[in-house]
């Protein structure tokens, strides 16, 4: 699989069973940390063969904290894919937010708690060309983040589950 930032790609290598323990966090636009060696052979584009990778979305320590790794996903006894998560509740589809012009509206509970940095965070990670508004419940002020962001329908999922769908606008 190849991973990109803003500014690169590499291609990874994740052997079988590296790719059984961690195959669920490769998909589109997912935030991941990928850890390993780099492969730099003659006449071939460097590769990591991959050894663990980290999901940046659940990292609850987001900023200058360094990472530390998320459990690994458990695969039911005698499969060898991870199982798949479980919900609580089923979520109802929603319209599709890709090519829509709009702005992203995001209710949180303060501008200081884990739940903003989080928010924030996703916004750094993907940035974009749709302008995102912060609304502080506690001030009760709204805040135009400079810059936007690139949203996704996977965004904004991630973006849901995190501040749940009543503090998620797009409009």
């Amino acid at each position: 699989f190849t991973i990109e930032d803003r500014y690169a790609e590499i291609e990874c290598l994740a052997f079988p069973k590296v790719f059984a323990s961690y195959g669920s966090y490769v998909r589109p636009d997912a935030a991941v940390c990928v850890r390993g060696t780099v492969s730099c052979r003659e006449n071939e584009d460097p590769k990591i063969l991959v050894d663990n990778m980290l999901l940046l979305v659940d990292n609850e320590t987001y900023g200058d904290a360094p990472t530390r790794p998320i459990p690994k996903p458990t695969a039911p006894e005698g499969k060898t894919e991870p199982a798949p998560a479980v919900t609580s509740e089923p979520q109802k589809p929603r319209e599709s937010v890709q090519g829509r012009a709009g702005k992203l509206y995001l209710r949180l509970p303060d501008s200081r708690g884990r739940l903003y940095r989080k928010a924030l965070n996703l916004v750094e990670i993907f940035p974009g060309g749709v302008p995102v508004v912060f609304y502080d419940g506690e001030s009760k002020t709204y805040r135009a983040l400079r810059g936007g962001v690139a949203l996704t329908d996977y965004l904004m999922s991630e973006f849901i589950r995190l501040l749940g769908e009543e503090n998620v606008i797009f409009k």
